[in-house]
């Protein structure tokens, strides 16, 4: 039994190597070898970025200081462009747009009630020195608070004038100038005996207290300018309304008189948009800027390289073949058989010094080194 064991756990390694060999050399091997083929491009790539990001450090720490320089002279730019920027949209807002100092104005009332037997409505005047902002648009409106009594019910119907008047403020010598005059009526809003009645006793506890919220009034506002532009005559003038009633018997809690500035398109945003229109008028303005900077700097640069000379040529490396190589080479062999004969020729001559004397014999000795040099040729 031990002995069979022993030989089926042989059987199982053998079997498990060869499949673990058969493995390795089928499946893992190749894999292997497909991975590494398959990255070794990748492998270049990282290996050329290594190598351009070691140079350009380097030569940005050669060049450190003119480095900060730059940057220094940059942020400079930077900060005198985003200044500008803030002043330009700032004068813009200002002489551009007509933005009012106060979007809306609202005065008290107070009427001169006369006595009943004289035959005068009540009036009340209201002066605007500084609070107006010139060239600008105004919405104008009255708003009194009537008390539900039966008085005002039997009135019913009545009329509120408005009369705008330029005054100068400094002289009293001046002669007022008129800007427009308006009626407009008024009157409560019904109400019945039986409502009156279910109204006091849902609120008699605070009508009891005398919360003001649920006093017994009605609150009427009446527009009498819609579309009012201020344009004094001269900068000292003052604006003055004139308000009356047509009915002395009207009874009033409180009046107040509204100026509603009235604004369109950008000004509209600018105004009640604000910080969000201030942000981006900025940055347009920055950008703007930033951009004309920049392509005059690139102008000028491109200029300067068009003056400066053209480098030279940079001409190939000549590939120098093995046939040119080899006639290259006979051709200096040749010049040299040709330098050792001129030399042993210069020799003989000197040696045979009588024939230089012999006009013949020179001739001769000329024809045959001319015949000996054509050989060699």
């Amino acid at each position: 039994l031990r002995g069979a064991i022993t030989n089926f756990r042989n059987v199982v390694l053998s079997v498990s190597n060869s499949a673990i060999t058969q493995l390795r050399q089928h499946v893992i091997n190749p894999a292997i070898v497909r991975i590494e083929r398959d990255l070794s491009p990748l492998t270049t790539d990282l290996q050329n970025i290594h190598n351009w990001l070691t140079s350009t450090s380097n030569q940005l720490w050669q060049h450190r200081w003119q480095i900060v320089l730059y940057l220094f002279l940059t942020l400079i730019i930077v900060f005198w462009l985003l200044i500008q920027s803030i002043v330009s949209y700032g004068v813009f807002y200002n002489m551009a747009l007509t933005t009012p100092e106060q979007e809306q104005i609202l005065k008290p009332i107070h009427f001169q009630f006369p006595s009943p037997s004289k035959n005068v409505v009540p009036f009340s005047k209201v002066t605007f020195s500084d609070e107006l902002t010139f060239n600008q648009e105004y919405m104008i409106t009255v708003g009194i608070s009537l008390p539900e009594s039966p008085t005002n019910f039997d009135i019913g119907m009545f009329m509120v004038g408005a009369k705008i008047t330029y005054e100068n403020s400094n002289s009293t010598m001046c002669v007022p100038v008129s800007a427009g005059e308006s009626s407009r009526h008024a009157t409560l809003r019904w109400k019945t005996p039986l409502q009156r009645i279910l109204y006091t006793l849902y609120y008699a506890f605070p009508l009891v207290l005398g919360m003001e919220s649920v006093e017994e009034k009605q609150y009427i506002e009446i527009m009498m300018f819609e579309q009012f532009v201020y344009l004094p005559p001269k900068e000292t003038c003052s604006l003055s309304i004139d308000i009356s009633l047509s009915d002395p018997k009207v009874q009033i809690y409180s009046s107040f008189i509204h100026l509603h500035a009235q604004l369109y398109g950008l000004s509209y945003l600018c105004y009640y948009y604000f910080w969000t229109c201030f942000f981006i008028g900025t940055f347009f303005l920055f950008f703007t800027q930033l951009f004309i900077v920049f392509a005059a700097v690139v102008a000028v640069l491109t200029v300067r390289y068009n003056q400066q000379p053209p480098p030279p040529p940079v001409l190939p490396p000549t590939v120098v073949t093995q046939h040119q190589h080899q006639s290259n080479t006979d051709q200096s062999g040749d010049e040299q058989r040709l330098i050792a004969n001129t030399k042993v020729l210069k020799r003989t001559s000197m040696k045979d010094s009588p024939q230089l004397l012999d006009p013949s014999r020179r001739t001769t000795h000329d024809d045959d080194s001319g015949k000996g040099k054509e050989r060699d040729d």
